[in-house]
């Protein structure tokens, strides 16, 4: 392995680090903002947008257009994953845990409870009961998808609070900056 080859994707990487704050941040409108995690065509426009400058500065810097290619498809695709906050969901609800996520689903068809925190307590806020009546004849399918209403709900009210928004903030930026480690390392290691 090249001696150089980890400083020049730090070089690269805290360039595109850079790029991606002040493309991400300042060129994008609230109405984007709170859009493109539920909207793929916002959120396919956010990152057409947000690709074009990176597609700009790899082209600049590699005349190999395949290489240009596949960078700019990396940025883009990865954008787009991170932007619907699954990662981050999927983080809070598997390694955080947050009591606000504490909830889950557990019986059979016809019978379900909510079991919070190894406590049966059941059904009890109106959103619940809607959920609750929705289940009744789906099956397994039912189940899954009232489990996913309810852990998108506990999310909601995790990133609600100030220790959460931070937390959201951090985790979506690390995920961000982690996904443009390959396209730092393809910049490093060219020809």
């Amino acid at each position: 392995m090249d001696s150089l080859l980890i400083p020049h994707v730090g070089g690269w990487l805290a360039l595109l680090v850079t790029l991606h704050f002040t493309v991400d941040w300042v060129f994008q409108s609230h109405d984007e903002a709170m859009r493109k995690s539920r909207e793929r065509r916002v959120r396919a426009k956010h990152c057409a947008v947000y690709t074009l400058p990176f597609a700009l500065l790899l082209f600049l810097t590699s005349w190999d257009i395949l290489r240009v290619t596949a960078m700019s498809w990396t940025v883009f695709l990865s954008h787009f994953v991170e932007d619907t906050y699954l990662p981050v969901l999927w983080w809070a609800k598997y390694v955080r845990k947050p009591p606000q996520m504490a909830r889950r689903l557990v019986g059979e068809k016809g019978s379900w409870n909510i079991v919070e925190n190894g406590v049966v307590r059941g059904f009890r806020t109106p959103k619940e009961v809607d959920v609750y009546d929705r289940l009744l004849g789906l099956g397994d399918q039912g189940l899954k998808q009232a489990q996913r209403e309810i852990d998108l709900d506990g999310f909601i009210a995790f990133v609600s609070e100030p220790l959460g928004k931070i937390l959201l903030i951090a985790i979506d930026q690390i995920v961000h900056i982690l996904f443009l480690l390959p396209v730092a390392y393809m910049m490093a290691s060219r020809p």
